[in-house]
């Protein structure tokens, strides 16, 4: 039961890590993609 409940826990925080990480991403991306519209 424990074992089951830190399994569940370590899948949040992996997939909140990966959210945060392509998210991070598709940010970069678009900034990158207005700076070489803009400029």
């Amino acid at each position: 039961m424990i074992s089951s409940l830190i399994c569940g826990f370590a899948f949040l925080l992996t997939s909140s890590l990966v959210n945060t990480y392509l998210g991070y991403l598709l940010l970069e991306k678009s900034l990158s993609d207005n700076s070489k519209n803009g400029g």
